[in-house]
């Protein structure tokens, strides 16, 4: 058996940090990058802009301040500002995308307020500038100071149930800036799962502080099966009072995999931890921001609704209906009618009654495989939204008779229904496309997540990041 063995040695190394920003805990790093990057794009402009014409300081600051905002924007939708593991060619690509939105987000503002535009030719250096420069500096950075600085060092206190759960709930989220150090087994723990490898055998009586010390421990998880029984108080409010958060399992898993592990949830932990406010600001602005941003979608996606719907009859006939309807189930559980572009045979259902869609459905037709894939078959929910029994941003509404067998399965799924469903949500753009029992426990994790922290800020992320899921197809 592999283990670590401690002994009593001072220093800890500088090493990127946690911030609290907005209640959310994002690194430095990110912070870092973020500024870097958009001050990045403001030279970008500034450069183009000095090669081609001379204009006041200020408006031009503003033009390139409202550039590198932009660029920002797009970077986020398209998930290459906070990943640090994109291999370079898709980073540059999802950037290309990006100053390609960021070109086109220009030209509407251009439009809006004519007085700050400064022609299309600068528009489009600026952009070559910005993707040159962001990429460079990215890449050199990463490669000069090595992808571990940028990592967060976690203890663990327990090597049981709950931990072996947290080391492989890491690894195949494939959650970035964590590097767990090690398991420290406890007692109360009735198996050892975690494999040998990973685990620190702590000396009788030794400094739980100096411990950390040694292993430059930037923060602990508490992870141990059975909270009852001999827990490490002084220890942990020791390293607590030094500086280093310590956290249990189930807030950690929240904060870092962006889900609620309901294997480990309790209803007490429900009852008092923060969330699941549902304040009269953020359900009114929400309602504006549904009907506003589906008023918007639905001119934009006009054009293509029309197209998807032509293509549709000329695969199954002039007489083929475009639209079909079910009843789902809406908040706190009220059945509501939606609407959707019809992407399978006209009697995919005929005679075996509500069925899961599964992955290459032989029943999708060939149009209809390609407008799942890119949503286009939910544009016309758009109308539930309007009538105020969706939400554009919530968790997806199933069907009664998949709610009510769901409901006896996974423990807590009914609390999924006590926001609204929405047409884009937190779980589609984590997990992908599902039709088991599994599955679905696993977007139920993060319906949770959103139910708990939902807030405008979350509704708007979101739905920028939906924008990823559309553009590189990874609807079903």
């Amino acid at each position: 058996m592999q283990l670590y063995y401690l002994y009593e040695g001072e220093g800890v190394t500088l090493r990127l940090n946690l911030v609290r920003f907005l209640r959310k805990n994002l690194l430095k790093s990110t912070f870092l990058f973020t500024f870097i990057e958009f001050f990045i794009c403001v030279i970008a402009f500034f450069l183009s802009h000095n090669i081609f014409e001379h204009a006041s300081f200020f408006v031009t600051l503003i033009n390139a301040t409202l550039f590198g905002l932009v660029v920002m924007i797009g970077n986020l939708s398209l998930g290459a500002q906070l990943n640090f593991k994109h291999r370079l060619s898709e980073y540059i690509l999802r950037c290309s995308i990006s100053v390609i939105i960021t070109i086109v987000g220009m030209s509407l503002i251009y439009f809006l307020s004519p007085e700050l535009n400064v022609g299309r030719k600068i528009l489009f250096v600026s952009a070559i500038f910005a993707l040159i420069g962001m990429t460079t500096v990215r890449f050199s950075l990463i490669k000069l100071l090595g992808r571990n600085k940028f990592y967060r060092r976690v203890l663990v206190l327990g090597a049981g149930e709950r931990a072996l759960m947290l080391s492989d709930t890491l690894k195949s989220d494939q959650t970035d800036f964590i590097n767990i150090v090690g398991f420290i087994p406890f007692a109360s723990d009735v198996h050892v799962r975690v494999h040998n490898d990973s685990l620190i055998e702590m000396p009788e009586n030794f400094d739980f502080l100096k411990l950390c010390k040694r292993f430059d421990v930037d923060e602990i998880v508490y992870a141990v099966d059975e909270r009852r029984k001999a827990f490490p108080m002084q220890a942990l409010m020791n390293c607590k009072l030094a500086g280093i958060p310590v956290v249990n399992a189930l807030e950690f898993f929240e904060r870092d995999t962006k889900k609620i592990e309901i294997d480990m949830l309790y209803p007490s932990w429900l009852v008092f931890s923060d969330g699941f406010e549902r304040s009269q600001i953020t359900v009114i602005l929400q309602r504006f921001f549904d009907i506003l941003c589906s008023f918007i979608i639905l001119c934009f996606s006009f054009p293509l609704t029309l197209t998807a719907c032509i293509l549709i009859k000329i695969e199954d006939g002039w007489s083929a209906p475009l639209l079909y309807s079910q009843i789902r189930v809406g908040l706190n559980g009220k059945p509501i009618k939606v609407f959707k572009l019809r992407s399978m045979s006209i009697d995919a259902e005929s005679g075996k009654g509500a069925q899961w869609a599964q992955k290459n459905d032989p029943r999708v037709t060939k149009v209809g495989a390609f407008i799942r894939k890119y949503r286009i078959d939910e544009l016309p929910q758009i109308f539930s939204i309007f009538k105020g029994d969706m939400s554009l941003v919530g968790p997806r509404p199933e069907r009664p008779e998949f709610v009510g067998k769901l409901s006896d399965q996974i423990p807590y799924y009914g609390e999924r229904h006590t926001i609204k469903p929405g047409l884009a949500g937190w779980a589609q753009l984590n997990y992908p496309y599902g039709a088991t029992v599994d599955d679905a426990k696993m977007k139920l994790k993060y319906d949770l997540y959103y139910a708990k922290n939902n807030s405008v800020l979350l509704y708007f992320l979101t739905l920028i990041q939906t924008v990823e899921v559309v553009v590189f197809g990874k609807g079903q």
